[in-house]
């Protein structure tokens, strides 16, 4: 299925998150979010999502914007956190 308008700038419908940017904060801060006024949050684990959205459900997107990393497997305890993070984003 091919989408004209990409997936995150099609605002033509409202998403859960702008309902929530209205009640707790007001129409305002929801225009300007929309607008793109506001910067909205930003950390960690909003990037690994996002990066776990596109993988799943926008794989060609995923391959143009991420790479994967090959080094050798540490053997230590942090092995998990590591084997999690071998996805790096392309800046």
């Amino acid at each position: 299925m091919k989408i004209e308008i990409p997936y995150y700038e099609d605002n033509s419908r409202i998403s859960n998150s702008a309902i929530g940017w209205f009640l707790k904060k007001g129409p305002r801060y929801l225009k300007d979010m929309l607008d793109g006024k506001e910067e909205g949050l930003s950390a960690k684990y909003l990037e690994k999502g996002t990066m776990i959205h596109m993988y799943l459900l926008q794989p060609e997107e995923f391959w143009d914007n991420y790479i994967i990393l090959d080094y050798e497997k540490p053997k230590s305890v942090n092995f998990l956190y590591l084997q999690v993070n071998l996805y790096m984003k392309i800046s």
